[in-house]
C-alpha cells in the first residue's frame, strides 16, 4: 500500500431548531405519551448486533456489483482492517488513486490562483535542476584544476561557481517559497471545504449520531494539513526526481555506462527491500493517528465539562479514561518504533554503501588514467543524483506510509459525509429550481473562481494581493448530487418499497430475516385500546403511542423505512402517519401519529420521563429519521 502512496501522487501536477410558537393558549392541544417498554439490551450491544447484520447486507450487494463499480462503492473497505495495509494490494492502490484524485483535483480545476501558482512551482523546479546540472560541471572543472595544479583555470571556475551561486540562491529560495504558499492556499480552501461539507444538511450531528467515523476535529484541522503539504512536498520531489533522472543520466552513461547499470541494480535492490522490510507502517500509522486524537479528545472533554466533573467529584473516573486512551497510543507508538528500527537496519547501511559504490565501479578507469579526477567527481554527484531519484522510496519510506493512512482516513471522512447527506437528501422532497437559485445566489457571493479573473490571480500568486486564499465555490445542489451519487455511490442497502420507491432496510437482529410490518408486531391500534396501549388526542383525531413490546423483544421485526421530511415557506406544521422509532431501530416510540399545527396555534406535549417527548421533536426537526411517515416543517426562524 505504501508503493500507492508514492504512485498516486504523480496525479497531482496534472489534476487539474425546530421552532414551535409559543405565548398564550387560545386553542391549546394536548399530546400525552404513557407507554410501558421492555428493557432492552444495553445500547453498545443493540449496535453491535444491528451492525453486523446491516454490513452482512451491505456486503451481498456488492458481490453483485461489476468489478468497475465495486471499486468505488465508498470508503468502508479501505478503513475496515487498517493491520493489513501492509501487503502490496492493487486493488487498495486503485482505490487509493481514485480517492486521492477526488480530493485534490477540484482546487486546481476550480481556483484560477493554482494554477498559476503550479506553473511557477513546475518551471522554479525546472530552473532549479538546471542550475544543479551547471554546478555538476563546475565541480568537475573545479577538482581538474586542482589536480592538474593550474591556478589560472582554477581561479576562473571560482569566478564562475560566484556568479551560479548568485543566481542560484535566489532560484532556490523563490522555488522553496512558492511551494509553500501553494500548500498554505490549499489548506485553506480545502479545508473550507470540508467544513462546508460537514455543516451542510446537519452531517456534523449524523456522523456524531451514528459513530460513523472518529474524531472530526482531527481530520479537519490536522488530516487536511497534512494531506496538502505532504501531497505538493512528494509530487514535486517526484517531478524534480524525473528531471534529475534525465539530465543527470546523460552525464553518467557519458562517462562510464556500466556505472548506470550498477545504480539501476542497487536502487531496485533497495526499494524492493524497504518494501519488504517496512509494509507494517501504514497500518502503524493509520492506528497511531486514530489514538492519539482519542487522547486528545479525552483531554478536550475534561476541559469541556470541568465543571460538571468537579461538582460528581469525577475525576477518578475520568482520569482512568484519559491514562487507559494514553497507554493505547504510548503502545502502538512503541510499535511504530520498532517497526521503524527494523527498518532504518537497512535504510542507514544502504545510505552508507552509496559512498564507495562509485568510487569502486571506476576507479579502474582513474588508476589507467583514462580520466581526470574531476570527472570521478562529477560521476559521484551524478550517481548521487540518480540513485536519490530512483531511492524515493528508501528515503521517503516512513512519511510515504504515513501519507497513506492520512489519505485513507480524509477519504473516509468525506465519504461519510457525502453518504450523509445523500441519506438525508433522498427522503426530502428537494424542489429542484429553488436549489438551483439559491447555489446561484450563493455563488454570487464568493470570491471563487467565478469573480476572480487571470490578472487578479497573478496578483495572489505573486504576492501583490491582499487576499490570501479564495473561498471554494458552493458545494453542488442536492439534485445534482443524487443525480451523481446514482453513477459513482452504492446506495445503502436499498430495496424497493410498496410505491415504487427506495428505502433502506432494517433487519431483526435475533432472526437476520426480513418482516414486513403489521398490527401484530408493533401492536398499532387505530380508534381502539388494548392493555398495553395509551391512547393520546389531538383534537378529534387519535394518534397511537408507543406500545408495550412483546415480551423478550430485543429489536423491532418489522422493515423500517426513513421519514419523509421537507422544510416549507409558512408556518404550518404537518405530520401524516408518523412512525418513529429509535436511531438503533429498538424501540418503536410514536406510530400513525398526524396532526397539523397553524399559524396562530400551540401545541402541549405532555408524558413521563423517557416516553419520547424529546424523540418526537428531534423527528420533526429532521434529526431521527428512523421510522416511516411525512413531516412539513416552517424554516427555521430568520430564513424564508
Amino acid at each position: 500500500m505504501a508503493m500507492g502512496g508514492v504512485l498516486l501522487l504523480l496525479l497531482l501536477p496534472c489534476a487539474c431548531a425546530f421552532h414551535v410558537p409559543l405565548g398564550g393558549l387560545p386553542r391549546a392541544s394536548t399530546l400525552s405519551f404513557s407507554p410501558q417498554l421492555q428493557p432492552s439490551l444495553p445500547l453498545s450491544l443493540r449496535q453491535n448486533s444491528l451492525r453486523g447484520h446491516r454490513n452482512l447486507h451491505l456486503s451481498s450487494l456488492r458481490a453483485q456489483l461489476k468489478p468497475e463499480d465495486r471499486a468505488t462503492s465508498g470508503a468502508a473497505a479501505a478503513a475496515a482492517a487498517p493491520a493489513g495495509r501492509g501487503d502490496l494490494d492493487w486493488v487498495g492502490i486503485q482505490k487509493q488513486f481514485s480517492t486521492f484524485a477526488r480530493i485534490a483535483a477540484p482546487y486546481f480545476r476550480e481556483e484560477k490562483t493554482a494554477k498559476v501558482l503550479i506553473a511557477i512551482v513546475v518551471g522554479l523546479t525546472l530552473i532549479n535542476s538546471a542550475v544543479s546540472v551547471q554546478f555538476s560541471y563546475l565541480s568537475r572543472d573545479f577538482w581538474t584544476a586542482l589536480n592538474q595544479k593550474n591556478p589560472e583555470e582554477f581561479n576562473f571556475v571560482l569566478q564562475k561557481f560566484t556568479l551560479a551561486l548568485l543566481a542560484g540562491v535566489p532560484i532556490s529560495v523563490s522555488y522553496k517559497y512558492y511551494r509553500d504558499k501553494l500548500a498554505l492556499q490549499w489548506r485553506g480552501w480545502l479545508s473550507q471545504r470540508v467544513l462546508d461539507m460537514f455543516q451542510t444538511d446537519r452531517a456534523y450531528y449524523l456522523l456524531e449520531a451514528r459513530k460513523e467515523v472518529d474524531n472530526p476535529d482531527q481530520r479537519v484541522a490536522e488530516d487536511v494539513r497534512a494531506f496538502t503539504r505532504v501531497s505538493l512536498d512528494f509530487s514535486i520531489t517526484l517531478l524534480k526526481a524525473v528531471i534529475d533522472l534525465a539530465s543527470f543520466s546523460t552525464i553518467l552513461l557519458s562517462i562510464y555506462p556500466e556505472l548506470f547499470g550498477a545504480i539501476i541494480v542497487y536502487a531496485s535492490f533497495g526499494t524492493f527491500c524497504t518494501v519488504a522490510i517496512g509494509n507494517k507502517l501504514v497500518g502503524i500509522n493509520f492506528e497511531q493517528l486514530q489514538r492519539e486524537a482519542d487522547f486528545r479528545f479525552s483531554l478536550m472533554r475534561m476541559r469541556e465539562n470541568a465543571e460538571s466533573i468537579a461538582f460528581y467529584g469525577g475525576e477518578g473516573i475520568e482520569m482512568g479514561e484519559i491514562k487507559k486512551r494514553l497507554d493505547l497510543s504510548l503502545n502502538n507508538f512503541w510499535s511504530l518504533i520498532r517497526a521503524q528500527r527494523n527498518l532504518e537496519f537497512f535504510t542507514v547501511a544502504y545510505s552508507y554503501m552509496v559512498q564507495v559504490i562509485p568510487g569502486a565501479v571506476i576507479s579502474p578507469l582513474f588508476f589507467a588514467g583514462k580520466i581526470e579526477l574531476g570527472v570521478v567527481s562529477q560521476s559521484y554527484g551524478a550517481f548521487n543524483h540518480i540513485l536519490n531519484d530512483l531511492s524515493i522510496i528508501v528515503r521517503q519510506f516512513e512519511d510515504i506510509s504515513s501519507f497513506s493512512a492520512g489519505i485513507d482516513r480524509l477519504g473516509e471522512f468525506v465519504d461519510k459525509m457525502e453518504e450523509s447527506r445523500i441519506r438525508q437528501l433522498s427522503v426530502q422532497r428537494v424542489n429542484n429550481e429553488t436549489s438551483a437559485a439559491e447555489a446561484k445566489a450563493r455563488a454570487n457571493e464568493m470570491i471563487g473562481i467565478s469573480n476572480v479573473t487571470w490578472r487578479e490571480a497573478v496578483a495572489q500568486a505573486f504576492g501583490f494581493s491582499d487576499t490570501l486564499t479564495n473561498p471554494p465555490l458552493p458545494l453542488e445542489s442536492g439534485a445534482e448530487l443524487l443525480a451523481r451519487a446514482g453513477k459513482e455511490i452504492m446506495p445503502l442497502a436499498l430495496v424497493n418499497d410498496a410505491g415504487g420507491g427506495l428505502r433502506p432496510r432494517v433487519v431483526a437482529p435475533e432472526h437476520g430475516a426480513e418482516h414486513g410490518s403489521s398490527a401484530e408486531h408493533t401492536g398499532a391500534a387505530v380508534g381502539g385500546k388494548r392493555d398495553d396501549q395509551a391512547e393520546a388526542h389531538v383534537g378529534p383525531d387519535k394518534a397511537v403511542v408507543s406500545p408495550k413490546q412483546p415480551p423478550g423483544a430485543t429489536a423491532l421485526a418489522c422493515e423500517i423505512g426513513e421519514i419523509e421530511s421537507s422544510v416549507e415557506p409558512g408556518a404550518v406544521l404537518n405530520i401524516k402517519d408518523l412512525t418513529l422509532v429509535t436511531p438503533d431501530c429498538s424501540r418503536l416510540l410514536v406510530e400513525g401519529l398526524s396532526l397539523d399545527v397553524k399559524e396562530g396555534q400551540h401545541l402541549l406535549i405532555v408524558g413521563d420521563s423517557g416516553t419520547g417527548k424529546s424523540s418526537l421533536l428531534r423527528a420533526v426537526a429532521g434529526l431521527w429519521t428512523a421510522g416511516s411517515g411525512c413531516v412539513t416543517r416552517p424554516p427555521p426562524r430568520g430564513r424564508k
